[in-house]
Formats: C-alpha cells, sequence, structure tokens
C-alpha cells in the first residue's frame, strides 16, 4: 500500500470548471443558478453539449493533465490494469490521464446514479465503463456521446450484502435504537443543511407534521446524517420520536461513507421500518430494495420559498425521472399530503409494491446478489 498526494492545481479547477461547462443538463442548469453561483453559465449557454467542444476539452484535459500525479505508484507496482471506481472524481481523472499514456488499459465505473447529469463530463474515457443499469448507460452515451460497446451493466454491488446478510432479530435492533418493538416504525431521514438555505428549518418542520397526528401504535425514527448537521431548533419534546446518528471512521466532512457495521445498521434499519419519508434521497432506492412505502417530502415545511431556494428543485435532476415514472414514491407538496400518505401507506404498507418493484429492478438492473461477481469477471477478462 502506498500513498499519494491530495493537491490538486489550478489545472484541476479549470477542467473541472469546463467539465461541468460543457455538459448541458436540467441539473447542472439548476446548480449554475444556485450552489455554482452561476459559474459556467455563459459558456454552458455558448458550448454546453456541443460535442466538438467536448472533444476538445477532452484532448486538452489529456495533454495538459498528464504531470506525473502517479508517477511512484506506477513505477512500484507496474499494474497491467487501472480500475477507475469514480471515473468522474478528480483523482481518478489523473489516473486514468497517467494510465492511458503509459499504454495500461482502464477499466472505469460510473460511481452512483445521478453523477453523469449532475457531476459534468467524463473527462477522461477508459477503455471499459461498468454501469450499475441500463438507465446509466443510455446516459453515458447520450450525454457522453461514449461508444455503447463499451459499456457493461454490472447491477449495484452494494446491495450484494443486502441481499445475503442475515438482518438482526427486531428486539435486538428496537434496542439498539431504544425504541419500542411493539410500535410501528416510521423512518425520517433528514434533508440535512447542506442542501438548503442558512436558517431553514425544513427537517425541523417535517418532524413536526408527522408527529402531530401519529397514531399511538407508531413512533419515528430519524436517522441523521453521518457528517452533515441538522436544524431542529425549537422542535418540541416527544417521547414518540428517537434519533440516529451513524457511525463512520472517517474525519474528513466529504468522505460520507459508512464503515461495514455502520452500513449493516442501516440496511438493518430499512428492514423494521413500516415507511420511509425523505427529501431527495438515494434512500428511496435502498427502501424499494426491501419493499418500503415511500414518500418523498416535495415542499419547505411551514416556509414558502421560492423554486431555486426550494427542496422541490432537486427533483428535477435528470436521475429522478425514471423513479417518478415508476411510480413507486409518492412525493408530496403540502403537510395535508404528507399526513394522508402516512394514513395511506400505514394501513395498507402493500399499496404500490408493484410499482417499487420495478423501480429497483430498474435502478439495480439485477437482484442476484452477484454484482460484485460481475465486476471482477469484468476485470479479470479485461485483463
Amino acid at each position: 500500500m502506498a500513498g499519494v498526494s491530495r493537491n490538486l492545481t489550478g489545472r484541476d479547477g479549470v477542467f473541472r470548471y469546463l467539465a461541468l461547462a460543457l455538459l448541458k443538463t436540467r441539473a447542472l442548469d439548476i446548480k449554475r443558478r444556485t450552489e455554482l453561483g452561476g459559474q459556467g453559465q455563459w459558456l454552458s449557454r455558448l458550448l454546453g453539449g456541443r460535442q466538438i467542444a467536448q472533444r476538445f476539452a477532452r484532448w486538452l484535459d489529456q495533454r495538459l493533465m498528464n504531470q506525473g500525479f502517479y508517477t511512484d505508484l506506477f513505477e512500484s507496482y507496474s499494474p497491467d490494469l487501472i480500475f477507475a471506481a469514480d471515473i468522474q472524481n478528480e483523482y481518478d481523472v489523473r489516473l486514468v490521464h497517467e494510465a492511458k499514456a503509459r499504454g495500461i488499459a482502464v477499466v472505469g465505473m460510473v460511481r452512483s446514479w445521478d453523477n453523469l447529469a449532475a457531476k459534468g463530463l467524463i473527462r477522461a474515457w477508459p477503455d471499459l465503463l461498468l454501469a450499475n443499469n441500463k438507465i446509466v448507460k443510455a446516459d453515458v452515451v447520450r450525454l457522453n456521446r461514449f461508444p455503447e460497446e463499451k459499456v457493461l451493466v454490472v447491477g449495484v454491488p452494494h446491495y450484494d450484502r443486502y441481499l445475503s446478510e442475515k438482518r438482526s432479530g427486531r428486539e435486538d435492533f428496537f434496542r439498539r435504537i431504544g425504541a419500542d418493538p411493539q410500535k410501528r416504525l416510521i423512518l425520517y431521514v433528514p434533508t440535512g443543511n447542506r442542501y438548503v438555505p442558512s436558517g431553514h428549518q425544513l427537517d425541523r418542520d417535517v418532524i413536526e407534521m408527522i408527529t402531530l397526528n401519529l397514531p399511538p401504535d407508531t413512533q419515528l425514527l430519524v436517522r441523521l446524517p453521518p457528517t452533515d448537521e441538522v436544524n431542529l431548533g425549537g422542535l418540541p419534546a416527544s417521547n414518540l420520536v428517537y434519533f440516529d446518528r451513524p457511525r463512520t471512521r472517517y474525519f474528513d466532512i466529504r468522505n460520507t461513507e459508512l464503515d461495514r457495521d455502520a452500513d449493516r445498521h442501516l440496511a438493518d434499519t430499512l428492514y423494521h421500518a413500516d415507511l420511509l419519508i425523505a427529501g431527495p434521497s438515494t434512500m428511496a432506492v435502498d427502501a424499494a430494495l426491501f419493499d418500503k412505502p415511500i414518500i418523498l417530502i416535495g415542499f419547505d415545511g411551514y416556509a414558502d420559498r421560492p423554486y431555486y431556494e426550494s427542496i422541490l428543485r432537486y427533483y428535477d435532476y435528470e436521475h429522478w425521472r425514471p423513479v417518478f415514472r415508476s411510480r413507486g414514491v409518492r412525493l408530496v407538496r403540502s403537510s395535508e399530503e404528507l399526513q394522508n400518505w402516512i394514513s395511506v401507506y400505514l394501513n395498507n404498507p402493500a399499496l404500490d409494491a408493484g410499482y417499487r418493484r420495478k423501480m429497483v429492478g430498474e435502478q439495480s438492473f439485477k437482484l442476484d446478489g452477484q454484482s460484485s461477481q460481475r465486476v471482477v469477471r469484468a476485470l479479470a477478462e479485461y485483463l
């Protein structure tokens, strides 16, 4: 094992800027108007989506970014194949560039379902690209003009353990979270302060709304984000609300990966929950894997905010379109709708089960517990 520098340069920033500006998607249009503060807007209007501009940017990227970032690593290990597990990450981009310059084969993978439309162009093309599902494969070809025959769909390796591991017993799990195993459990996953304007009380308001008419045989578990804060100021005390902050062994605020035990606890939480309520989170797909009814929050609590400050804008990102088309989730736009769907799903949890199966099938490709093996086979066969 060897360490590498994490110090990126101004050139990395320039080509990251180009990758964002030259891709024309609804997700990036929204981001440019909000968190990016208009950055790249003029260039996107002029050249966004133009194939010749994208090809030139990649050509320039390859020639100017191959600066020996991983030279010691390559010379120490002399690899025959590089696997870039997050093909859009700046460090993986550097890795691919240097491997290509040395004539070393590269297999890459798209890290997450939202990356292609929201994270910019794939700056460095691998020889083979692995995709979680057919939706991602189609997006790779459509947005990056990547050759379709060089994309292999493998599924979601992360789900292999969820399908094969034995889940904790009900008594054990409820003891861990301090809740009552005799009551039904609603799981709420807050949006967190990183995704809402300063002073926003969305999560605090939603928790209060959920508990307003909570049946006496039902309790609420709020799963706090591992590396973000949630504004809960002024939330009334309740003996029906429990809080759980998952553990992570990492200290970098940008790294939200869970360790093995924390990930197992997440799977247990979804397994024992009766209903998921969340903001625009991947947790919607995770819950569908366990066939749990899903309610998505599409309003800003008690506040009335313009679209570009609202939680609603995130659902206009491209990766949500197949989810809504599947009808496997319910997007609520008011407290009244929220209360109604909580009642409906608690009384009939099997409602929309067929739609959820469709959604998770589309997002996961194959739920056979063999996704990791497909990745390994792809690497071995390519090598």
